[in-house]
């Protein structure tokens, strides 16, 4: 962040403009008054602008330091980097809000949640505990998870729940719960006026969804194949959807 004050040091010139004209001569016993009061103004004005040198070096110094913090650190614990802001375009539209990183470590540096179901981090303003919650205490959201895709090598459940891999390997009804879940975070968001993420504004992976659950009765569709969860970190809006404002 460069700082928006720009300061320079005196120069020997406009140190004598702060001081003021020299005063004439004058004889040592008809004004030693005079005399001593002008040492008195001109040793305070040099203290004030001292002072004010000292203050904008400091003030320059604080800027500089910020502009080399890549992170933004937590208030309350100053060794916890808290959410990172970011701006991206869509559409040709410059939108602000928060960016979980580049990876699972990364995004839990940053202090944002992972949706086991969602198969993605989010930043606070984007992650809903409720509607993740509800999903995982439906009947039959109780998957096994594997680390390849011939379902040889099983991966602990705790760890997926934390979001700390890069990839896994459930069956395909976890593709169709992933879907289902996704519409329940997004009417949630409307109804209570939550930020949400682009993922789930995407109209693409609607048409993707609503395809894949029409194919699910068809006869013949391979329900038990194999399909891969990774962990994503969607762009958070900083702007809220819904009809109640829950800030107030």
């Amino acid at each position: 962040m460069s700082s928006k004050y720009e300061y320079a040091p005196l120069h020997e010139q406009e140190e004598e403009d702060v001081s003021g004209h020299q005063m004439p001569l004058r004889s040592r016993k008809t004004e030693p008054r005079w005399r001593t009061t002008g040492l008195y103004i001109l040793s305070h004005t040099l203290m004030f602008v001292a002072g004010l040198l000292a203050y904008g070096a400091s003030v320059f110094i604080m800027h500089s330091f910020d502009s080399q913090s890549p992170v933004v650190m937590d208030q309350k614990n100053p060794t916890t980097p808290s959410k990172a802001s970011a701006t991206t375009v869509i559409h040709g539209i410059e939108v602000t809000g928060t960016q979980c990183g580049s990876t699972w470590q990364e995004a839990k540096a940053l202090g944002c949640h992972y949706d086991i179901i969602a198969s993605a981090w989010y930043a606070p303003d984007c992650f809903d505990g409720q509607v993740l919650d509800h999903m995982l205490a439906e009947p039959y959201v109780n998957f096994t998870w594997y680390a390849d895709k011939a379902h040889t090598i099983v991966v602990p459940t705790e760890t997926v729940l934390k979001g700390e891999f890069d990839i896994v390997y459930p069956d395909n009804l976890f593709h169709v719960k992933h879907c289902l879940h996704l519409w329940r975070k997004l009417h949630h968001a409307v109804v209570t006026g939550r930020s949400i993420d682009e993922d789930i504004l995407d109209y693409g992976h609607t048409l993707h969804c609503t395809v894949l659950i029409m194919e699910w009765i068809t006869p013949g569709f391979e329900k038990h194949s194999i399909t891969h969860s990774r962990p994503g970190r969607p762009f958070c809006r900083a702007s809220k959807l819904g009809m109640i404002d829950v800030s107030k």
